[in-house]
């Protein structure tokens, strides 16, 4: 009986999707000035306005460990390499990261760094006219006392700017850290800007947003985090929040997500780059330690699926994004090369399955998408980067087809990941005898959360993941099934995380 239940709760719902073999095709070779030099940054864009990408790509040099120069190169998409920007810094002014910005017909670079005079660390924020690179205008950030190790730093983790008619919004993503042990305190935040009439005005500080940023037209997703060292050790928040350029700044958060463990935050990973579907199919968030990549709801409000199935085991993800074909509506993502056979895997965005898995000849640092919807997949070699494309299509046997709660007794549970609680809501189309059980992974019982005659309509119910015995159950995925008049409606997995 144990099998059966396994087998019919591993089998519901599957769809067969088959994926033919993937190749990659090279298309232009991009050299490094100086094979020394160490990438910071790549971008696309059209600032000439000739409807094709270049390419921009920001280095840094060390020698002895500190930077003492860092350069922009420009290159068109036959891999020539049309300019090049060259800045030394000094021991106490390191370069951090840097971004070009359009407005209007002038193109402007800015440029942060990280400024450490008599034990006391600021955030520099210069811009430059691009064209003759004279000064524009400067700012600065205080962040503290520092000495060596210990005191305050902080990253400059992303730059990114909103063109509008007669001035930029720019929004510039910090991770600010207090040592004074082995991890110190993080909090990551925007400090957002406008750039009107060549003088940069500070507008607003935006809490938990500075760690990853996202474009949707509309809005940008930005990740944030929170840490906290102390005698009861490290604990902290991942966010995600969803920014509206508004003056000041709609900021929703969508999500958090509490951990103990300070390497987990490295293993936290939207995985839905490029994306054009997000308001449709909402986005994935890979989760390393366990390998769990979860479908949240594009309100982050409904978990559309779960899955732990990969074979990129500790491998983690090196870079991804989203391919939508006339065929269906996929996520790629590629394995970094640490220990196993470099993989990539492609799944079903619609319901997570897995449909290739294949050896990768290419392992991209990035992928970016051109104007034109083309994507290029940005491989590390030779001294330099060698641009692929896709060689043909995605081919699969099926069409993509969306469910809509509308027309089904809808269920999910919120949160998801959950720690200690979570909130199981269903929806029924019309009243019945209800069922509601909990099983673990291996198809056992694990609790009965329900059993009665339901009316019509929204519905929730509370798991406080405990089982029969009123026993706390340990970390994993469970699966909820719903059945209605003793017909299964659906099986949906959660994911306990301590």
């Amino acid at each position: 009986m144990r099998t059966k239940n396994y087998l019919i709760l591993l089998f519901l719902f599957i769809t067969i999707i088959c994926l033919s073999e993937i190749n990659f095709e090279p298309q232009f070779y991009l050299p490094k000035i100086n094979e020394d030099d160490i990438l910071k940054d790549i971008w696309l864009a059209d600032y000439d306005g000739d409807n094709q990408d270049e390419i921009y790509i920001s280095y840094f040099h060390l020698d002895d460990e500190l930077i003492d120069y860092w350069r922009l190169v420009e290159y068109n998409q036959e891999g020539d390499t049309l300019s090049v920007f060259t800045e030394p810094v000094t021991e106490q002014k390191q370069f951090s990261r840097s971004m070009l910005m359009k407005l209007e017909n002038s193109l402007y670079l800015l440029t942060i760094y990280d400024q450490l005079i008599d034990e006391f660390r600021t955030c520099i924020i210069e811009i430059t006219d691009w064209e003759d690179h004279t000064p524009v205008d400067i700012t600065q950030i205080d962040i503290g006392w520092c000495q060596g190790f210990y005191g305050y730093h902080f990253t400059t983790n992303y730059i990114y700017p909103i063109s509008l008619n007669d001035s930029i919004s720019l929004y510039i993503g910090l991770g600010l850290v207090y040592s004074d042990d082995e991890w110190g305190d993080l909090e990551t935040i925007i400090k957002k800007y406008r750039f009107f009439q060549n003088q940069l005005t500070p507008l607003e500080t935006i809490e938990n947003c500075g760690l990853s940023s996202y474009d949707y037209n509309d809005f940008i997703i930005a990740t944030g985090a929170y840490r906290s060292s102390g005698i009861s050790g490290t604990y902290g928040t991942f966010f995600i929040n969803r920014i509206y350029n508004t003056n000041p700044s709609n900021v929703e958060q969508l999500y958090s997500f509490s951990y103990d463990d300070p390497y987990s935050l490295q293993q936290f990973k939207i995985i839905t780059e490029n994306d054009t579907t997000y308001t449709d199919l909402g986005s994935i968030l890979y989760y390393g330690p366990d390998h769990h990549f979860i479908c949240y709801s594009p309100d982050y409000n409904d978990t559309l699926w779960i899955s732990t199935e990969t074979n990129i085991y500790f491998n983690g993800i090196r870079s991804s994004t989203v391919i939508d074909s006339d065929q269906g509506h996929f996520i790629m993502y590629f394995s970094s090369r640490i220990y196993n056979v470099p993989l990539f895997e492609v799944r079903d965005r619609s319901n997570g399955e897995i449909v290739l898995s294949q050896e990768s000849e290419i392992q991209p640092i990035k992928i970016l998408k051109t104007i034109g919807n083309q994507l290029f997949f940005i491989n590390d070699e030779n001294n330099g980067f060698q641009i692929y494309t896709l060689e043909g299509d995605i081919l699969s046997s099926n069409e993509f087809e969306l469910s809509s709660k509308e027309n089904t007794n809808f269920i999910s549970n919120y949160p998801n990941p959950f720690n200690p609680q979570t909130t199981i809501s269903f929806n029924l189309l019309e009243e019945g005898e209800i069922q509601l059980d909990v099983f673990n992974i291996k198809g056992q019982k694990i609790k009965s959360l329900l059993s009665n005659q339901i009316a019509a309509g929204e519905h929730s119910i509370i798991w406080n993941g405990e089982d029969a015995s009123g026993k706390i159950i340990s970390s994993g995925v469970y699966l909820y099934k719903l059945n209605v008049n003793g017909k299964t409606e659906a099986v949906k997995k959660c994911l306990l995380l301590k």
